[in-house]
């Protein structure tokens, strides 16, 4: 059986609270969305600080490009 998207996201954040997925379920929706957008967050922030630290430019910030270039 393959889960849907909305599934593997309440079994994800229940994980990662430590929570069982029928409590993660009884969140208000904003807090759900809140914590999925956090943890998306944190995810693409990772993935950015790979690609700086593996010399990919198009992942810097102007100063961090200016520092390598000088």
């Amino acid at each position: 059986m393959k889960m849907r998207q909305v599934e593997k996201n309440l079994f994800f954040l229940a994980e990662r609270l430590n929570k069982f997925v029928w409590e993660v379920r009884q969140m208000p929706v904003t807090e759900y969305f809140g914590w999925i957008a956090h943890f998306q967050e944190q995810a693409e922030e990772r993935d950015r600080d790979q690609r700086v630290a593996k010399g990919d430019m198009t992942a810097m910030t102007p100063e961090q490009i200016v520092s390598r270039l000088t």
